[in-house]
């Protein structure tokens, strides 16, 4: 399957807005966007937090502690979002683990109490 193919994939099966080389969209209120940088897929999640280191620093113990389970390789978490790089090195990012990372990361920040970005606004 081509790149731009794995965006549009994505983007119809979540309804989301695809281009070429990213979709964007909504999941559990959180503005998340799957994209190409280099050769790798890059799941970016918005969120907003007050300086609370804490939660911060919660947070991404919770994502290092279960890496292995949903099968990521690194992850940078800041106060104003978290980067997720998948396993994935030039193939294709299956739905269903994609899913799997959305789940268990969006479930943590509401768990956490993490607010979705205000710098998007979910219309609907």
């Amino acid at each position: 399957m081509l790149v731009k193919n794995l965006y549009k994939k994505i983007g119809e099966a979540k309804n989301w807005n695809y281009d070429k080389f990213i979709t964007y969209g909504y999941e559990n209120e959180y503005y998340i966007q799957v994209r190409q940088e280099g050769m790798f897929r890059v799941i970016d999640i918005f969120f907003q937090l007050e300086d609370d280191t804490q939660k911060l620093l919660q947070l991404d113990k919770e994502i290092l502690k279960n890496k292995k389970v949903i099968k990521i390789s690194n992850f940078q978490v800041n106060k104003n979002g978290i980067i997720i790089f998948p396993n994935e090195f030039f193939i294709v990012l299956n739905l269903n683990r994609l899913q799997n990372i959305l789940d268990f990361v969006t479930v943590r920040l509401k768990e956490l109490d993490f607010k979705p970005s205000l710098e998007f606004i979910n219309d609907n």
